[in-house]
């Protein structure tokens, strides 16, 4: 139920929302590219005031494509606030819709699907966008269990892969304060284990994150070093509420 004045700020939302969609850009839907195939996006919106006031606003969104997507997502968050005699509604969301799973990435069920970039070397940007390009992101570690399994492939591979892989976080404002590549503090990750040592910032220039080929844990590296690197194609594409 939003008041006439809110039914103007939610309708400028949910257009911003729509040409997102249109647009696909990746913060809301991974990398997508609506311009490759023929879509139809359609968003319809309706509010009206019922007999005893109360404002009603209605919205939907229909989507049709060459493609199957089974793995729509929609999260709607609102709150409503009274400072100074002033009543304020607000409304956040995504419509968040995954990027076809990469056809040569390993599912460990439960945990995400991966893969092990190591035939060749290449700095953290070039990683991020390669991992980008088919579908995933750089891994990001949120569990002691996704930790064994990045540990278990890196082991099948320990010789070309080399001692150190990037993955998917670094030190943005070079402050020695981690971050992931979706802007999420480490420490919420649920994973913050450290190599022993590490982080040392080795040289004054390590800003970019890495694991650990023997113990699967964290560490600092330079953003320009060449390394191997481990992408990921999240099961839930929950962290990508958070950059709307």
């Amino acid at each position: 139920m939003v008041p006439p004045n809110d039914f103007k700020v939610m309708f400028f939302w949910i257009i911003l929302l729509f040409r997102k969609l249109a647009l696909s850009q990746p913060s809301c839907l991974g990398s997508g590219d609506f311009s490759k195939e023929n879509k139809t996006l359609e968003l319809s919106i309706m509010g009206h005031r019922n007999q005893s006031g109360h404002w009603t606003t209605q919205f939907l969104l229909n989507e049709e494509s060459q493609q199957s997507h089974q793995n729509w997502k929609l999260d709607l968050k609102h709150t409503n606030n009274q400072y100074g005699g002033v009543n304020s509604f607000h409304i956040k969301g995504a419509v968040i819709l995954p990027p076809q799973i990469p056809h040569d990435y390993e599912l460990f069920p439960g945990i995400g699907y991966y893969k092990f970039h190591y035939g060749s070397k290449v700095t953290f940007q070039e990683a991020s966008s390669t991992c980008n390009r088919e579908g995933g992101h750089l891994a990001i570690i949120n569990s002691l269990q996704e930790s064994q399994v990045i540990k278990n492939i890196y082991a099948r591979h320990s010789e070309a892969g080399g001692p150190w892989s990037f993955i998917g976080f670094y030190d943005q404002n070079k402050a020695r304060d981690f971050v992931t590549i979706y802007g999420q503090p480490l420490k919420e990750t649920g994973f913050l284990t450290w190599h022993t040592g590490e982080p040392n910032n080795w040289g004054g220039k390590q800003f970019c994150g890495c694991v650990i080929r023997d113990s699967g844990l964290l560490a600092d590296v330079g953003c320009e070093d060449k390394l191997s690197f481990f992408c990921e194609y999240d099961l839930s594409w929950g962290s990508l509420w958070n950059n709307i």
